[in-house]
């Protein structure tokens, strides 16, 4: 039951005497709880702020003495100084406020971070609620909405956050970094089509997207394509005219020299962007074959790969398109293969050995002999993979296996020593019936991580098929970006 103090008259003098309540409302029990049922509340509320924006008006009742707690503007606004002693003129209550070009609900949005400390943010109030913060010097909201920036950012948001972050953090960089990480899923959203131009060519062109130059570039068109409608009858001529004029400051930044001729074919010549002595440059670039007359040769783009990572694609399973293919042809030079575990360029370990030397899974032969933990003694068995100069985030992991102890408990681990010296789980899998299912026992993994590893390590948690904790491996795969690390 709920107490009050209520006055009482006595003929030797007056006091307080504790009564119980009755039939009466029951009390936030903290204070931040209660003020926060005054918000937008007539009760014992001084001030009055008409709030609009276009065909949108409200009348917002506040509390003075909450308001002027929180910013020495709004404090300034509704206690008037009478003069130049501080003390306060006395005004006709409730303190009328006009706020134009200010969406009501926004402002309740200030409102409740005043009275409570707490605010519900989504991304599209942000640009006009720092605003606010800022025009009332509202220090605490104006953390609230960066840390909101910080911390809840998304492949779906970012691209709105990365548009108004110089006007309103002076940050021009700001998420940059998930950008670049998380380029393919950040170019597939929505938010991306609203770019701006400025910011667009600040993103095209940094040196680090974590994305195939090709990819960057099927990007820009559908940006492109989108301000085309966006403009409508106001643009004349061919679609593909049309789409030159929005592109022409940006395309410049899209490095065509980089791609591969299949990219060039498939992507860029059926658009009709680049004219014909452009295509010719770039079709002449491609068929040089030494880095010097690359070097010499002139042409409009630019020609250095981004750093940011390059794709490893999977086509097909023992196909070319992998990292060990491509360690051991000579790094993209298309020498003959040799093995990258033989050569240093990958270092295999296993919890226990057992069956064919660590080499084997590399050696481009499904069927050789099989690479297996030592069944018996191990029962928690691994095998792990290092790459000794590059970095990679996995999209595939293609594993091969003959016919014993199939893959169905097991995690893929990844490790970075200069993040950490921990396992980062990429992804689990249990009761995966996907290698039995197959045949022959090959099959290709699809994988999601933002990170980027040196190291990857299958860990067995449970039991194979045959309901023993082994493994066998006949050849391993990976695809995804990678990029050299930094010495």
């Amino acid at each position: 039951m709920l107490h009050s103090f209520k006055p009482r008259e006595t003929k030797e003098k007056e006091g307080y005497e504790l009564e119980e309540e009755t039939n009466t409302e029951e009390r936030p029990l903290y204070l931040s709880d209660f003020l926060g049922k005054l918000v937008g509340n007539n009760a014992r509320s001084d001030c009055t702020f008409v709030v609009s924006k276009g065909d949108k008006k409200e009348a917002i009742p506040a509390h003075r003495i909450v308001l002027a707690a929180s910013s020495r503007l709004l404090e300034a606004m509704l206690y008037p100084l009478k003069g130049t002693d501080g003390e306060r003129a006395k005004v006709s209550l409730p303190v009328v406020v006009q706020i134009k070009d200010t969406d009501p609900a926004v402002f309740k949005i200030l409102l409740q971070c005043l009275y409570t400390d707490n605010i519900n943010l989504d991304t599209g109030k942000l640009p006009e609620l720092i605003s606010l913060a800022q025009k009332y010097q509202i220090e605490k909201l104006q953390v609230a909405c960066t840390e909101f920036m910080e911390k809840d950012v998304s492949a779906e948001n970012v691209c709105e956050l990365f548009e108004i972050a110089p006007k309103l953090l002076g940050d021009e960089e700001f998420g940059l970094s998930f950008i670049r990480e998380n380029t393919d899923d950040v170019f597939a959203s929505e938010a991306f089509l609203k770019l701006s131009p400025a910011r667009l060519k600040f993103l095209l062109s940094d040196e680090f997207l974590g994305a195939e130059e090709s990819s960057i570039f099927v990007a820009l068109k559908h940006w492109g394509k989108h301000q085309v409608e966006k403009a409508g009858d106001d643009m004349k001529g061919s679609e593909t005219d049309k789409l030159k004029v929005v592109l022409k400051d940006l395309i410049t930044c899209i490095r065509f020299p980089v791609m591969d001729l299949e990219d060039i074919a498939s992507h860029v010549a059926p658009t009709g962007l680049l004219d014909d002595k452009q295509m010719l440059s770039l079709y002449q670039y491609c068929a040089l074959t030494s880095d010097d007359e690359r070097e010499k040769f002139s042409i409009s783009f630019p020609i250095k790969p981004r750093q940011g990572g390059k794709k490893l694609k999977f086509t097909s399973i023992m196909d070319s398109g992998g990292l060990f293919y491509f360690l051991g042809s000579g790094e993209g030079k298309n020498t003959p293969y040799a093995n990258p575990v033989t050569a240093g360029k990958v270092m295999v370990t296993q919890s226990t050995k057992g069956g064919a030397d660590v080499s084997s899974v590399a050696d481009r032969n499904p069927s050789s002999s099989a690479l297996e933990n030592s069944y018996g003694s191990d029962t928690s068995p691994w095998v792990a993979v290092k790459i000794r100069d590059y970095l990679m985030r996995i999209t595939e992991l293609v594993i091969c296996q003959d016919q014993d102890h199939f893959l169905q408990n097991w995690r893929l681990e990844g490790k970075y020593d200069k993040q950490g010296s921990s396992w980062v789980t990429i992804q689990e899998y249990k009761n995966d019936t996907s290698m039995s299912s197959a045949s022959p026992p090959r099959f290709c993994y699809k994988l999601k991580t933002t990170k980027w590893f040196q190291e990857f390590r299958i860990f067995v948690t449970g039991n194979s098929h045959k309901g023993q904790p082994n493994y066998d491996i006949t050849q391993l795969e990976f695809y995804g970006y990678y990029k050299k690390i930094a010495k």
